[in-house]
């Protein structure tokens, strides 16, 4: 189940209509940005400052700096409305300690302790949005309370102490909303990154991609804010060699009736996912949710891009295992009661994907090798090959937060390739196959699953930072996603991948067919 859900784990960082559309609520847009803060500064950074006066200064260095700072953010709020978004930071504040070496003076005079200390109240931000635009509409910095202090400076903490209260609080408001504004000016054209598939695939999936030179290119294309809540979307471009630093040309390299259709998509998106948010009265809090969803077009390229012939089952079954019919045990044990079956099984090609209203269809095609074994007389012999396609409808869903799916067979294609039969009987053992596929194995394997995981389902863990109540499961044509409120203040992730593979159905169990 893992190896199937991976993908969509890796699209849920991706973002040429849109591949990928995100929208996340006010509350929630405020928990992400106050986790995140909290993450980093909870973290050790360490900065290498050289400062000098040109590229060849006169002098020598003339002081060493050793500062250990502390930033803490008491609470950071975020709205959505009519384009806009608002950003409040409170009680902003930062307290350093740094050892000042000041290298010409003896070090009784050259050596000193300086600690600051600053406080802004409110950090109150405004930016308009639309499209692909994001400008500063207001920006306002409080009244700094600054406090410096030199450990053996007496004079010069005399000298410091009125000047600091005399610095303007309008000359730090002027830096921050100055340099603000004019990283969001360099923004407009910083849309689009570009990093190498292979950096997104688990080291044990990477043996199987098509080309490790494969590059994703993901560009936004619209961020509307509205209704207290943000919606974006994005696409992706793949190349199989390294693009120019200046990726821009995803925009400008579009002739206009491409970015005319591009806009008009980008607002299809927009308007659909809006429609798909939920909207039910037990969930009026619509700013608490965060909601992806994903085409599955971009599901399937990505698939596309790892070769589908390998290895994904290999075991061996004795004529007396528990896996085989009690009937077909207590023949094959009088023919050979010390031979077994020697199952391989191989992906063959690229499995597809579709979304459709409440399901998921997939294809999936297998190479089946047969071979049995007489371990006495050491001979083998091939008892079957053939290929396996078979088109399975998954309907997920998620309730008081248990994972659950129905699993229906739609279609079985069986072609054979050789087997210890006349290649005239080929046409009556296919239709055999068939018949034992849909007749005999499907019903105990579907049964299995469902018992596994649609009778008792898999309980989603609260530590994941989702709320597992509030989740809920979106199938439209072409398009799938999730929706769900956040619990971040339990998230950890470790904790949380362990328990999900605990949860996860053991395959062996699958392999069982059953007495029907």
């Amino acid at each position: 189940m893992i190896g199937l859900l991976w993908p969509f784990l890796l699209l849920a960082i991706h973002a040429s209509g849109s591949d990928l559309g995100f929208s996340v609520g006010s509350n929630a847009a405020s928990q992400l940005a106050q986790h995140a803060v909290h993450s980093v500064l909870q973290q050790p950074r360490k900065l290498q400052i050289e400062m000098r006066n040109s590229a060849n200064p006169w002098f020598e260095p003339i002081a060493h700096l050793n500062t250990n700072a502390r930033v803490l953010v008491d609470d950071i709020k975020i709205r959505f409305h009519s384009s806009m978004v608002d950003l409040k930071m409170h009680n902003l504040s930062m307290k350093s300690h740094t050892e000042v070496v000041v290298l010409p003076l003896p070090f009784f005079l050259g050596e000193d302790v300086a600690h600051v200390s600053a406080q802004v109240p409110l950090t109150d931000l405004q930016f308009k949005v639309h499209d692909m635009s994001v400008a500063m509409e207001f920006c306002q910095v409080e009244e700094v309370n600054l406090d410096v202090f030199m450990e053996r400076g007496y004079f010069l903490n005399w000298v410091l102490k009125p000047v600091t209260g005399l610095i303007p609080a309008s000359l730090l408001r002027d830096y921050v909303c100055t340099t603000l504004s004019d990283h969001l000016g360099q923004l407009r054209n910083r849309f689009a990154v570009e990093f190498p598939l292979i950096s997104l695939v688990p080291p044990k999936f990477q043996q199987y991609l098509h080309s490790k030179n494969t590059t994703l290119r993901i560009h936004l294309i619209s961020i509307e804010a509205d209704k207290e809540q943000l919606t974006l979307s994005a696409g992706v471009d793949w190349a199989e060699a390294s693009m120019p630093e200046d990726i821009q040309t995803s925009q400008t390299t579009k002739n206009p009736n491409q970015k005319q259709d591009s806009a008009e998509d980008s607002e299809e998106d927009t308007q659909l996912l809006k429609a798909l948010t939920i909207t039910d009265s037990e969930n009026d809090a619509v700013d608490r949710n965060l909601q992806l969803w994903v085409q599955d077009r971009l599901v399937n390229e990505v698939m596309e891009k790892f070769d589908w012939d390998f290895e994904w089952m290999n075991e061996d079954i004795a004529v007396n295992s528990d896996k085989l019919p009690r009937s077909t045990r207590d023949f094959l044990a009088v023919l050979c009661p010390t031979c077994f079956f020697e199952l391989r099984v191989n992906a063959n090609g690229v499995p597809h994907v579709q979304s459709s209203n409440s399901s998921m269809i997939l294809k999936k095609s297998d190479r089946i090798f047969i071979k049995v074994v007489n371990p006495t007389t050491n001979t083998d012999s091939v008892f079957v090959s053939l290929y396996l396609t078979l088109t399975i409808q998954l309907m997920p869903e998620v309730n008081d937060g248990i994972f659950r799916t129905q699993v229906n067979l739609l279609s079985t294609d069986i072609r054979m390739e050789e087997g210890a039969f006349p290649s005239a009987w080929n046409e009556f053992v296919q239709d055999l196959v068939k018949g034992m596929i849909m007749d005999v194995i499907w019903p105990g394997l579907k049964t299995e699953i469902e018992a596994l995981i649609y009778s008792d389902g898999l309980k989603i863990p609260s530590n994941c930072g989702l709320e597992p109540t509030s989740m809920k499961l979106i199938f439209d044509d072409g398009k799938l996603g999730i929706s769900s409120r956040l619990l971040l203040d339990e998230l950890y992730l470790k904790e949380c991948l362990k328990q999900v593979k605990s949860k996860l159905p053991d395959p062996s169990k699958l392999l069982v067919i059953k007495d029907m």
